[in-house]
């Protein structure tokens, strides 16, 4: 699933791309070709180029002011756009960043996972699934367990809706995420299959 999500981003960014450097291209050439329409030689050009457009062909002036202001208009289209797509992915690594050290500095959290770690070594003894029994659902432990996974759903919520940069998180906390989810499933089974009964 994680590839996917990379897969369909780097696609995503790559058309992006793509796209911009396309109009880039179109508006620099149609700023090029307008500032060359200049003198009666052009004329001809000028016409086919305005006819294929749909424009009315008044002479090689006014047509190479149009392609001059369009040029320019597609050109910096491209440029702001390229600048738009920069910026959101600064707010995203910002975003990520900020996670990452509320994260490390929530004292909830840290006494949460500790008292997690201690119910996953005692799982032999008691299933991790029996925390989530309805005569557990105000102890401690359930509580820390779910205060632990609410705090990773909504890393992924952030993730799915692009606040959180998904590789850097991924870099940082993929073993750790991994292991909650290998550790904690049972947990999770049980809290969906009641809430699916209710």
């Amino acid at each position: 699933m994680l590839h996917s999500v990379s897969a369909a981003k780097l696609y995503k960014k790559s058309c992006g791309f793509v796209f911009t450097a396309f109009i880039a291209i179109l508006g620099l050439g149609l700023l090029i070709y307008g500032f060359s329409l200049t003198g009666s030689e052009n004329v001809g050009n000028s016409r086919l180029i305005s006819t294929i457009l749909g424009l009315s062909s008044s002479g090689g002036a006014g047509n190479a002011s149009f392609f001059a202001i369009a040029g320019s208009a597609l050109l910096g289209g491209a440029i702001a756009i390229s600048g738009i797509v920069k910026q959101r992915q600064s707010a995203r690594s910002k975003n990520t960043i900020d996670f990452e050290a509320a994260l490390e500095d929530s004292d909830s959290y840290n006494d949460s996972f500790e008292r997690v770690k201690k119910i996953v070594a005692k799982r032999d003894k008691y299933p991790i699934a029996g925390w989530a029994e309805d005569d557990e659902a105000n102890s401690d432990d359930t509580k820390a367990i779910k205060t632990v996974l609410n705090y990773w759903e909504r890393a992924s919520n952030g993730v799915r809706k692009d606040v959180y940069d998904s590789d850097f998180l991924y870099d940082i906390y993929g073993t750790h995420v991994l292991n909650l989810h290998k550790f904690l499933l049972p947990f999770i089974r049980k809290v969906r299959q009641e809430n699916l009964d209710s």
